[in-house]
């Protein structure tokens, strides 16, 4: 399968050293790298490295908070924009990256890769505005597990290509994809929601309004899941080092394990 990833100036580094990851861990296929806000002499090195194995491209500006990095709406762009001329697609946020080989086309689910969190906390109505539901016809996910959009995968099927394009289509309308993750109790004090978590939150809703839920599965949490949430609310959770494949935000306190100049 294919890697989509996206960056911006702060996290160019880091999405070189997933691609690198994924190369070094026998995923050898295409790279779908898009970027948005970088500077000339940024854009003019990667445009040097760009080839039929790694396609460059920019994120439109096609909404007022299309570069706001805590909006996240420009990898709801990069997903819908690689699928359909992709083998199938790996999206990874920047910070993640492989640290074993394994065959992810193996372990996909109704030919997708969706990870549900497993935690009462963690459920939609803790982390979507009141404002989103009403807007996607969703309430009805309220109880609802969310699911980490930060690593998704996909079969390029029809019915992936239209849940994809719904998703970036909803991200465009700033009454659900805002507001941004620095605005705390964004329903007010007396309501459940503590933050809204855009993308995360109109592919979580997206997947309970299409009838895509995945039981929670713990093999494929160890190997690809935000292991790092897990263990902010339980401090007992185990992470087994043997049996991550994908590491969660790996690089983006200063690890670059695989990283070269």
């Amino acid at each position: 399968m294919d890697l989509c990833t996206v960056t911006n100036q702060k996290y160019v580094k880091n999405a070189l050293n997933l691609i690198n990851s994924y190369r070094k861990n026998s995923y050898n296929q295409t790279v779908f790298l898009y970027y948005f806000n970088l500077n000339e002499e940024t854009v003019k090195a990667l445009q040097a490295i760009e080839s039929k194995n790694i396609i460059l491209k920019k994120v439109p500006f096609s909404c007022d908070h299309a570069y706001e990095p805590t909006v996240f709406y420009y990898k709801t762009f990069a997903i819908k924009d690689a699928l359909p001329i992709s083998k199938g697609i790996i999206y990874s946020d920047a910070t993640n990256a492989f640290v074993k080989k394994d065959n992810l086309h193996e372990n996909l689910v109704d030919d997708a890769l969706f990870l549900p969190y497993n935690d009462n906390r963690l459920t939609n109505q803790y982390w979507t505005t009141d404002r989103c539901f009403k807007k996607m016809k969703a309430e009805s996910a309220k109880n609802m597990m969310q699911y980490w959009a930060g690593f998704q995968a996909y079969s390029n099927l029809k019915k992936n290509i239209d849940f994809v394009e719904e998703m970036h289509e909803y991200m465009l309308d700033p009454d659900i994809a805002l507001p941004n993750t620095s605005v705390k109790n964004p329903d007010g004090e007396t309501m459940p929601c503590k933050e809204h978590r855009q993308d995360q939150s109109v592919y979580s809703l997206l997947i309970h309004k299409h009838y895509r839920h995945n039981f929670y599965n713990p093999v494929l949490q160890a190997k690809y899941g935000d292991w790092q949430t897990f263990k902010v609310h339980d401090n007992n959770y185990n992470v087994d080092e043997n049996k991550i494949v994908l590491s969660a935000r790996e690089s983006k306190f200063g690890n670059m394990r695989f990283y070269n100049e």
